[in-house]
């Protein structure tokens, strides 16, 4: 509400990590491509900042599949004649062969950088994606060095145990800083 009435918000002193709206998007598009058959993480990756698909071109595309057929396999044959489509295929099945042989932290970190994923949701969420991102990034890199193997172990471990993320406050900003009690204490 803040962000829509252009008065400069730095953000909540502290996040889950896993519950930040740009991590579920990260997540999504990692639960996709272990899992290609999956329409729920399909969908919230067409509709995240990752492809920013509207609303009624994810239905056209989700009601226009045979029964009991895949939203990838609706997206695969809308690919032969859309090539705004056929574009998302290529790149969802780029990230597919990068994801089966890179570690996590190599393959986030490409996707982020390389293909513009960072830009995009900084862009549709705020500068404090950025933060979380980079926050992300620093537990991939952290759980590839503990040994885990793959990218289903790494979202496993994310979900079940992923860190709350304590913020700096920048003081001299001048922004509205959203802040827990017991954070506050001490402010007057």
């Amino acid at each position: 509400s803040l962000k829509n009435r252009q008065i400069p918000v730095a953000g909540a002193d502290r996040l889950s990590l896993p519950g930040h709206i740009a991590v579920k998007d990260l997540t999504a598009l990692g639960h996709f491509l272990i899992q290609p058959e999956g329409d729920l993480s399909l969908a919230a990756v067409l509709r995240s900042p990752i492809f920013d698909v509207s609303e009624e071109r994810l239905f056209l595309l989700a009601n226009g599949r045979p029964a009991g057929g895949s939203l990838i396999g609706s997206l695969r044959r809308q690919a032969e004649t859309d090539t705004a489509v056929a574009g998302i295929v290529a790149r969802l099945d780029a990230w597919a062969n990068e994801a089966a042989v890179k570690p996590v932290f190599e393959f986030y970190a490409a996707a982020l950088a390389r293909d513009g994923l960072r830009k995009k949701m900084i862009a549709r969420l705020g500068p404090e994606a950025g933060d979380i991102i980079d926050e992300f990034l620093s537990f991939c890199l952290a759980e590839e060095r503990t040994g885990l193997p793959g990218l289903e172990a790494f979202l496993a471990t994310l979900e079940s145990s992923g860190p709350e993320i304590k913020r700096e406050m920048d003081q001299t900003r001048d922004e509205v800083r959203v802040m827990t009690v017991h954070a506050a204490k001490g402010l007057e």
